[in-house]
C-alpha cells in the first residue's frame, strides 16, 4: 500500500465519534493507553490521542514486528521503537497525522488550526527580527506565523530535544533550517487550508505521500493487520 519514502497517514477528528466506534478503537491498544486516553477532560482531545496511537499501531503492524508495547520514550522524552523506522505524531484542531520513514532518519511533524484570536506580540521571542519582520509585512499575518510556528516545532520535534531547543535558535535559510549548525530539510504539506503543517526530516526530502483514513477504513486496516500478526505469531 505505502512504498519505500516518507509517508503521512491523516485522518479528521471534527466530530466525536458515537460510543461503540471509540469502544473499538479502544480495544486496539494496549490498557496503559486506553486508561490515559480517557484521563482528557475533552472529547476531541480524547479522540485525538487515541486517534493518533492507532495511526501509529497500523505503520508498526504494516512495516516491522513491533507494537505500541514496544514504544519507549528517550531521556527528552522523544518516543521510538529502537529501528531504523522514524516516526513521529502531531495533531490540532480536526486533524490527527502520522508520519513515518523506513530510512534512516530524523522526522518530525507538526500541524497547527490557525487561531486569529490569540495576541502575536505574545510570541515575538519565539522568532528572528527577519521572520518577525516577515510576519507584520504578509498579506495574512496569522497564516505566516503558523508557517513558522510549525516548521519550527516539527525541527524539534525531529531532533528530539523539544522544548530544551529556544524556538527562537531554529532559523530558516535558502536550504531548509539549522540548529546549531545542522541541516534540517522542511517540506510543506497541504492538508486543509485552516491547518498549517510542516514536514522535517534530517535528509532531502524527495517524496512524500499523504494517505487520507477516514474512521472506518481505520478500523478496517486495523483489524486487517492484527489477523495477519496473529497468522505470523
Amino acid at each position: 500500500m505505502w512504498s519505500n519514502v516518507i509517508t503521512v497517514l491523516s485522518i479528521e477528528n471534527r466530530e466525536e465519534f458515537p460510543k461503540e466506534l471509540w469502544e473499538t478503537l479502544l480495544e486496539f491498544v494496549p490498557e496503559p493507553l486506553q486508561k490515559k486516553a480517557n484521563t482528557f477532560r475533552f472529547w476531541k482531545d480524547r479522540q485525538a490521542f487515541l486517534l493518533g496511537r492507532c495511526l501509529l499501531l497500523l505503520v508498526l503492524r504494516r512495516h516491522t514486528d513491533k507494537s505500541l508495547k514496544d514504544v519507549y520514550y528517550d531521556e527528552f522524552g522523544k518516543p521510538t521503537i529502537g529501528t531504523q523506522m522514524a516516526f513521529n505524531i502531531s495533531h490540532a484542531g480536526s486533524f490527527v497525522l502520522c508520519a513515518f520513514s523506513t530510512n534512516e532518519e530524523a522526522i518530525g511533524i507538526d500541524i497547527e488550526q490557525i487561531s486569529e484570536g490569540i495576541d502575536l506580540e505574545l510570541f515575538t521571542n519565539i522568532l528572528s527580527d527577519q521572520e518577525w519582520e516577515d510576519v507584520m509585512e504578509a498579506p495574512c499575518k496569522y497564516t505566516r506565523f503558523f508557517d513558522y510556528w510549525t516548521i519550527k516545532e516539527a525541527v524539534s520535534k525531529a531532533d528530539g530535544r523539544g522544548l530544551n531547543i529556544p524556538l527562537d535558535k531554529i532559523r530558516l535559510n535558502a536550504a531548509g533550517v539549522t540548529v546549531e549548525n545542522k541541516q534540517w530539510f522542511i517540506n510543506k504539506l497541504e492538508i486543509d487550508k485552516s491547518h498549517p503543517c510542516h514536514l522535517v526530516a534530517s535528509k532531502p526530502i524527495y517524496e512524500v505521500e499523504i494517505h487520507t483514513l477516514d474512521s472506518a477504513e481505520l478500523v478496517y486496516h486495523l483489524l486487517l493487520v492484527q489477523n495477519l500478526y496473529k497468522q505470523t505469531s
